[in-house]
Protein backbone atom coordinates (compact mmCIF):
# COMPACT_ATOMS: atom_id res chain seq x y z
CA UNK A 1 0.00 0.00 0.00
CA UNK A 2 1.47 3.15 -1.07
CA UNK A 3 0.74 6.83 0.61
CA UNK A 4 2.58 8.67 3.25
CA UNK A 5 3.86 6.80 5.80
CA UNK A 6 4.02 8.84 9.34
CA UNK A 7 5.82 6.54 11.38
CA UNK A 8 6.73 7.76 15.51
CA UNK A 9 10.16 8.57 16.10
CA UNK A 10 11.58 9.24 19.89
CA UNK A 11 14.53 10.41 19.39
CA UNK A 12 16.48 13.82 21.95
CA UNK A 13 17.09 15.83 18.98
CA UNK A 14 14.36 15.15 16.38
CA UNK A 15 11.57 15.66 19.11
CA UNK A 16 12.97 19.32 19.26
CA UNK A 17 11.70 19.75 16.08
CA UNK A 18 8.92 17.12 15.41
CA UNK A 19 7.11 17.11 19.02
CA UNK A 20 6.19 13.78 20.45
CA UNK A 21 3.03 12.08 19.83
CA UNK A 22 0.35 12.03 22.16
CA UNK A 23 -0.08 8.25 22.05
CA UNK A 24 1.69 5.17 20.40
CA UNK A 25 -0.34 5.21 17.27
CA UNK A 26 1.33 6.32 14.20
CA UNK A 27 -0.40 8.83 12.64
CA UNK A 28 -3.39 9.08 15.28
CA UNK A 29 -1.64 13.13 16.42
CA UNK A 30 -2.24 15.33 13.38
CA UNK A 31 -0.31 17.72 14.99
CA UNK A 32 2.80 15.57 15.35
CA UNK A 33 2.10 14.84 10.85
CA UNK A 34 2.11 18.11 10.55
CA UNK A 35 5.54 18.97 12.11
CA UNK A 36 6.57 16.06 9.87
CA UNK A 37 5.35 16.89 6.77
CA UNK A 38 6.44 20.70 7.09
CA UNK A 39 10.00 19.86 8.33
CA UNK A 40 10.90 16.28 6.42
CA UNK A 41 7.98 16.25 3.53
CA UNK A 42 8.17 18.89 1.30
CA UNK A 43 5.70 19.79 -1.54
CA UNK A 44 3.14 17.44 0.10
CA UNK A 45 -0.16 19.06 0.34
CA UNK A 46 -1.55 19.07 4.34
CA UNK A 47 -4.63 19.96 3.31
CA UNK A 48 -5.71 17.13 1.15
CA UNK A 49 -3.96 14.63 3.83
CA UNK A 50 -6.37 16.36 6.35
CA UNK A 51 -9.31 15.78 4.07
CA UNK A 52 -8.68 12.15 3.32
CA UNK A 53 -8.15 11.91 7.01
CA UNK A 54 -11.94 13.18 7.65
CA UNK A 55 -13.24 10.82 5.36
CA UNK A 56 -12.00 8.17 6.86
CA UNK A 57 -12.40 9.32 10.58
CA UNK A 58 -16.38 10.18 9.80
CA UNK A 59 -16.10 6.05 9.24
CA UNK A 60 -14.56 4.97 11.77
CA UNK A 61 -17.49 6.41 14.37
CA UNK A 62 -19.33 4.20 15.95
CA UNK A 63 -22.43 5.14 16.61
CA UNK A 64 -23.95 4.41 20.20
CA UNK A 65 -26.03 1.60 20.48
CA UNK A 66 -24.33 0.44 17.21
CA UNK A 67 -22.77 -3.17 17.61
CA UNK A 68 -18.67 -3.43 16.31
CA UNK A 69 -20.50 -5.90 13.60
CA UNK A 70 -23.41 -3.69 12.17
CA UNK A 71 -20.94 -0.77 12.22
CA UNK A 72 -18.61 -3.20 10.35
CA UNK A 73 -20.98 -4.17 7.58
CA UNK A 74 -21.71 -0.23 7.55
CA UNK A 75 -18.97 0.94 6.30
CA UNK A 76 -17.32 -1.95 4.20
CA UNK A 77 -18.27 -0.69 0.90
CA UNK A 78 -17.00 2.91 1.24
CA UNK A 79 -13.99 1.69 2.32
CA UNK A 80 -13.48 -0.45 -0.37
CA UNK A 81 -14.35 2.71 -2.55
CA UNK A 82 -11.51 4.68 -1.07
CA UNK A 83 -9.12 2.10 -1.64
CA UNK A 84 -9.91 1.86 -4.99
CA UNK A 85 -9.58 5.37 -6.05
CA UNK A 86 -5.77 4.95 -4.02
CA UNK A 87 -7.25 7.66 -1.33
CA UNK A 88 -5.14 6.18 1.60
CA UNK A 89 -5.16 7.64 4.78
CA UNK A 90 -2.43 8.54 7.49
CA UNK A 91 -3.29 7.19 10.48
CA UNK A 92 -5.87 4.41 8.49
CA UNK A 93 -2.61 3.01 6.91
CA UNK A 94 -3.48 -1.09 7.35
CA UNK A 95 -6.90 -1.06 8.82
CA UNK A 96 -10.07 1.44 10.09
CA UNK A 97 -9.82 1.93 14.10
CA UNK A 98 -13.21 1.86 15.58
CA UNK A 99 -13.65 5.60 17.55
CA UNK A 100 -16.48 7.84 18.85
CA UNK A 101 -17.03 11.44 18.62
CA UNK A 102 -16.41 13.80 15.68
CA UNK A 103 -13.11 14.92 14.28
CA UNK A 104 -12.92 18.74 14.67
CA UNK A 105 -10.76 21.72 14.00
CA UNK A 106 -9.16 23.88 16.67
CA UNK A 107 -6.32 26.43 16.37
CA UNK A 108 -5.91 25.43 12.39
CA UNK A 109 -5.15 22.01 14.08
CA UNK A 110 -7.07 19.04 13.08
CA UNK A 111 -8.17 16.28 16.07
CA UNK A 112 -9.08 13.11 15.12
CA UNK A 113 -12.12 10.95 16.89
CA UNK A 114 -10.81 9.63 20.16
CA UNK A 115 -10.27 5.43 20.33
CA UNK A 116 -12.78 3.81 20.62
CA UNK A 117 -12.33 1.75 24.33
CA UNK A 118 -13.14 -1.72 22.15
CA UNK A 119 -9.91 -1.11 20.46
CA UNK A 120 -11.64 -2.64 17.60
CA UNK A 121 -10.34 -2.12 13.92
CA UNK A 122 -11.34 -3.55 10.22
CA UNK A 123 -8.72 -5.21 8.55
CA UNK A 124 -7.99 -4.24 4.87
CA UNK A 125 -6.61 -7.54 3.97
CA UNK A 126 -9.48 -10.08 5.40
CA UNK A 127 -12.18 -7.42 6.40
CA UNK A 128 -12.44 -8.38 10.11
CA UNK A 129 -12.78 -7.24 13.21
CA UNK A 130 -9.49 -7.27 14.63
CA UNK A 131 -8.54 -6.22 18.00
CA UNK A 132 -5.69 -3.27 18.27
CA UNK A 133 -3.44 -2.93 21.53
CA UNK A 134 -0.71 -0.50 22.02
CA UNK A 135 2.95 -1.23 22.12
CA UNK A 136 6.34 -0.32 22.96
CA UNK A 137 8.66 1.73 20.86
CA UNK A 138 11.41 -0.60 19.32
CA UNK A 139 15.22 0.36 19.61
CA UNK A 140 16.31 1.02 16.20
CA UNK A 141 19.67 2.32 14.54
CA UNK A 142 19.33 5.45 11.99
CA UNK A 143 21.76 5.67 9.60
CA UNK A 144 21.66 8.77 8.42
CA UNK A 145 21.96 10.60 12.00
CA UNK A 146 24.77 7.56 13.28
CA UNK A 147 22.79 6.61 16.56
CA UNK A 148 20.25 5.14 18.05
CA UNK A 149 16.79 5.89 18.87
CA UNK A 150 13.28 4.38 19.33
CA UNK A 151 10.57 4.01 16.59
CA UNK A 152 6.91 2.36 15.93
CA UNK A 153 5.44 1.82 12.81
CA UNK A 154 2.47 1.78 11.80
CA UNK A 155 2.69 -2.28 10.66
CA UNK A 156 3.90 -2.93 14.34
CA UNK A 157 0.32 -2.49 15.57
CA UNK A 158 -1.26 -5.37 13.19
CA UNK A 159 1.93 -7.81 13.44
CA UNK A 160 -0.11 -10.08 16.06
CA UNK A 161 -2.93 -10.34 13.25
CA UNK A 162 -1.44 -10.87 10.51
CA UNK A 163 1.22 -13.64 12.31
CA UNK A 164 -1.87 -15.53 13.72
CA UNK A 165 -5.79 -14.59 12.64
CA UNK A 166 -5.65 -12.86 9.34
CA UNK A 167 -6.54 -15.48 6.10
CA UNK A 168 -3.76 -13.07 3.45
CA UNK A 169 0.16 -14.05 4.04
CA UNK A 170 1.69 -10.34 4.90
CA UNK A 171 4.55 -11.74 6.92
CA UNK A 172 6.85 -14.91 7.08
CA UNK A 173 4.57 -16.41 10.56
CA UNK A 174 1.72 -15.67 8.59
CA UNK A 175 2.71 -17.46 5.19
CA UNK A 176 3.58 -20.30 7.31
CA UNK A 177 0.75 -20.62 9.44
CA UNK A 178 -1.53 -20.26 6.21
CA UNK A 179 0.63 -23.72 4.45
CA UNK A 180 0.13 -25.46 7.80
CA UNK A 181 -3.04 -24.76 8.00
CA UNK A 182 -3.55 -26.23 3.90
CA UNK A 183 -1.62 -29.16 4.40
CA UNK A 184 -3.73 -30.26 7.87
CA UNK A 185 -6.81 -29.95 5.93
CA UNK A 186 -5.18 -32.05 2.74
CA UNK A 187 -4.24 -34.64 5.63
CA UNK A 188 -7.81 -34.80 6.73
CA UNK A 189 -9.95 -34.91 3.81
CA UNK A 190 -11.16 -38.53 2.63
CA UNK A 191 -8.82 -40.80 0.81
CA UNK A 192 -10.59 -40.28 -2.80
CA UNK A 193 -10.94 -43.41 -5.19
CA UNK A 194 -8.00 -42.13 -7.39
CA UNK A 195 -5.74 -43.03 -4.72
CA UNK A 196 -7.16 -45.97 -3.69
CA UNK A 197 -7.19 -47.40 -7.39
CA UNK A 198 -3.51 -46.05 -7.63
CA UNK A 199 -2.27 -48.08 -4.44
CA UNK A 200 -4.32 -51.00 -5.49
CA UNK A 201 -2.15 -51.24 -8.79
CA UNK A 202 1.31 -50.32 -7.06
CA UNK A 203 0.85 -53.57 -4.56
CA UNK A 204 -0.29 -55.85 -7.56
CA UNK A 205 2.39 -58.05 -7.11
CA UNK A 206 3.55 -57.19 -10.94
CA UNK A 207 7.03 -58.08 -11.60
CA UNK A 208 8.86 -55.30 -12.85
CA UNK A 209 9.66 -57.17 -16.53
CA UNK A 210 5.76 -56.79 -17.10
CA UNK A 211 5.58 -52.93 -16.43
CA UNK A 212 6.26 -50.40 -18.69
CA UNK A 213 10.36 -49.47 -18.02
CA UNK A 214 11.37 -48.56 -21.37
CA UNK A 215 10.52 -47.66 -25.14
CA UNK A 216 12.29 -49.39 -27.54
CA UNK A 217 14.07 -47.00 -30.78
CA UNK A 218 12.38 -46.75 -34.19
CA UNK A 219 15.26 -48.90 -35.46
CA UNK A 220 14.84 -51.67 -33.13
CA UNK A 221 12.39 -54.83 -32.69
CA UNK A 222 12.35 -56.62 -29.51
CA UNK A 223 9.78 -59.58 -27.69
CA UNK A 224 7.48 -57.98 -24.81
CA UNK A 225 9.87 -58.47 -21.97
CA UNK A 226 12.93 -56.57 -24.28
CA UNK A 227 14.81 -60.00 -23.05
CA UNK A 228 15.60 -60.58 -27.07
CA UNK A 229 15.99 -57.66 -29.32
CA UNK A 230 17.66 -57.02 -32.62
CA UNK A 231 18.55 -53.68 -35.12
CA UNK A 232 16.57 -53.44 -38.64
CA UNK A 233 19.28 -52.02 -39.60
CA UNK A 234 21.86 -55.05 -39.07
CA UNK A 235 22.13 -57.95 -40.83
CA UNK A 236 21.27 -60.41 -37.51
CA UNK A 237 17.47 -60.89 -36.63
CA UNK A 238 16.73 -63.75 -34.25
CA UNK A 239 14.91 -66.44 -36.65
CA UNK A 240 13.93 -68.72 -33.36
CA UNK A 241 11.50 -66.18 -32.56
CA UNK A 242 8.43 -66.16 -34.40
CA UNK A 243 7.55 -62.64 -36.34
CA UNK A 244 4.09 -61.74 -34.55
CA UNK A 245 6.26 -61.90 -31.14
CA UNK A 246 8.59 -59.06 -32.09
CA UNK A 247 7.49 -55.91 -31.78
CA UNK A 248 8.35 -52.35 -33.05
CA UNK A 249 7.93 -48.95 -30.58
CA UNK A 250 4.34 -48.54 -31.82
CA UNK A 251 3.00 -51.70 -31.22
CA UNK A 252 5.35 -52.36 -27.99
CA UNK A 253 3.56 -48.92 -26.90
CA UNK A 254 0.29 -50.38 -27.62
CA UNK A 255 0.60 -53.82 -25.93
CA UNK A 256 1.47 -52.18 -22.68
CA UNK A 257 -1.07 -49.15 -22.84
CA UNK A 258 -3.34 -52.56 -22.95
CA UNK A 259 -1.07 -54.28 -20.50
CA UNK A 260 -1.97 -51.15 -17.95
CA UNK A 261 -5.53 -50.74 -18.85
CA UNK A 262 -6.12 -54.80 -17.46
CA UNK A 263 -3.86 -54.14 -14.02
CA UNK A 264 -6.28 -50.84 -13.90
CA UNK A 265 -10.08 -52.25 -14.39
CA UNK A 266 -8.79 -55.24 -11.94
CA UNK A 267 -7.79 -52.64 -9.19
CA UNK A 268 -11.51 -50.44 -10.15
CA UNK A 269 -13.05 -53.81 -9.70
CA UNK A 270 -11.54 -55.05 -5.99
CA UNK A 271 -12.05 -50.72 -5.02
CA UNK A 272 -15.71 -50.99 -6.17
CA UNK A 273 -16.78 -54.54 -5.91
CA UNK A 274 -14.94 -56.94 -3.80
CA UNK A 275 -12.91 -54.14 -1.04
CA UNK A 276 -15.45 -51.81 0.63
CA UNK A 277 -13.99 -48.29 1.23
CA UNK A 278 -11.79 -48.15 4.31
CA UNK A 279 -12.47 -51.51 5.64
CA UNK A 280 -8.75 -52.65 4.24
CA UNK A 281 -5.58 -50.89 3.99
CA UNK A 282 -3.93 -50.04 0.53
CA UNK A 283 -0.66 -51.98 1.79
CA UNK A 284 -2.51 -55.07 2.76
CA UNK A 285 -4.00 -55.34 -0.12
CA UNK A 286 -3.40 -59.03 -2.26
CA UNK A 287 -4.22 -60.18 -5.81
CA UNK A 288 -7.30 -62.24 -6.46
CA UNK A 289 -7.03 -65.80 -6.40
CA UNK A 290 -10.75 -67.27 -6.60
CA UNK A 291 -12.24 -68.63 -9.81
CA UNK A 292 -15.10 -67.05 -9.33
CA UNK A 293 -13.81 -63.50 -8.91
CA UNK A 294 -11.12 -64.23 -11.80
CA UNK A 295 -14.22 -65.26 -14.41
CA UNK A 296 -15.92 -62.07 -12.99
CA UNK A 297 -13.07 -59.70 -13.92
CA UNK A 298 -12.22 -61.02 -17.10
CA UNK A 299 -15.79 -60.52 -17.85
CA UNK A 300 -15.94 -57.01 -16.97
CA UNK A 301 -12.52 -56.48 -19.12
CA UNK A 302 -14.06 -57.86 -21.94
CA UNK A 303 -17.08 -55.49 -21.60
CA UNK A 304 -14.71 -52.47 -20.89
CA UNK A 305 -12.26 -53.95 -24.11
CA UNK A 306 -15.92 -53.76 -26.14
CA UNK A 307 -16.37 -50.65 -25.44
CA UNK A 308 -13.33 -49.28 -27.89
CA UNK A 309 -12.93 -49.50 -30.66
CA UNK A 310 -12.52 -52.09 -33.24
CA UNK A 311 -8.88 -53.11 -34.17
CA UNK A 312 -7.36 -52.18 -37.41
CA UNK A 313 -7.20 -55.12 -40.21
CA UNK A 314 -4.61 -57.61 -40.42
CA UNK A 315 -1.20 -56.74 -42.12
CA UNK A 316 -0.91 -57.79 -45.81
CA UNK A 317 0.87 -60.69 -46.30
CA UNK A 318 3.10 -59.32 -48.69
CA UNK A 319 3.37 -55.89 -46.04
CA UNK A 320 4.85 -58.97 -43.37
CA UNK A 321 7.53 -60.32 -45.84
CA UNK A 322 8.62 -57.21 -46.45
CA UNK A 323 9.22 -55.81 -42.86
CA UNK A 324 10.84 -59.20 -42.18
CA UNK A 325 13.88 -58.44 -44.40
CA UNK A 326 15.34 -55.38 -44.81
CA UNK A 327 13.73 -51.83 -44.72
CA UNK A 328 12.73 -51.09 -48.45
CA UNK A 329 9.90 -49.22 -50.54
CA UNK A 330 6.56 -51.35 -50.54
CA UNK A 331 5.16 -51.06 -54.12
CA UNK A 332 1.61 -49.78 -53.67
CA UNK A 333 0.14 -51.85 -56.48
CA UNK A 334 1.37 -55.05 -54.32
CA UNK A 335 -0.36 -53.82 -51.38
CA UNK A 336 -3.76 -52.91 -52.43
CA UNK A 337 -3.28 -56.96 -54.13
CA UNK A 338 -2.79 -58.42 -50.59
CA UNK A 339 -5.52 -56.69 -49.26
CA UNK A 340 -7.94 -56.70 -51.90
CA UNK A 341 -7.18 -61.03 -51.18
CA UNK A 342 -7.33 -60.75 -47.79
CA UNK A 343 -10.66 -59.03 -48.20
CA UNK A 344 -11.87 -61.90 -50.99
CA UNK A 345 -11.21 -64.66 -47.78
CA UNK A 346 -13.03 -62.90 -45.42
CA UNK A 347 -16.06 -62.78 -47.73
CA UNK A 348 -15.62 -66.48 -48.49
CA UNK A 349 -15.72 -67.28 -45.08
CA UNK A 350 -18.80 -65.81 -43.95
CA UNK A 351 -20.94 -66.75 -47.14
CA UNK A 352 -19.61 -70.57 -46.05
CA UNK A 353 -20.77 -69.63 -42.68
Amino acid sequence: MSGLSSNIILDEWFNKVVPKPINNRPGYDMKYVSAYIVNYCYGTDLKKIIGIEWEYDTLSVVKPGQSLVAWAVSVRIRLQELLANQRFSVYHRHCLFAGFGNGKMVNSDYHQPRINKSNMAICFDCWKLVKITDIKPKKTYFSGWRRYGYEIKSEDLMKYHWDNECSKAKTPDGSARIIQRAYRNYKKRPETFAKRVWEVVRNDNTPKEKKFLSMPGREIRCTVNMDIWYSIDGGYRPYHVPQNQLYDYISYSKHKRRQLSDRLAIAIIQCNYIMPSGSIKPKNIVPIKSMKTKSFTSSLINELRSLTPPPLPPKPFALIQRSASAPSFIDVNEYWASVRKNARKEIDLISFD
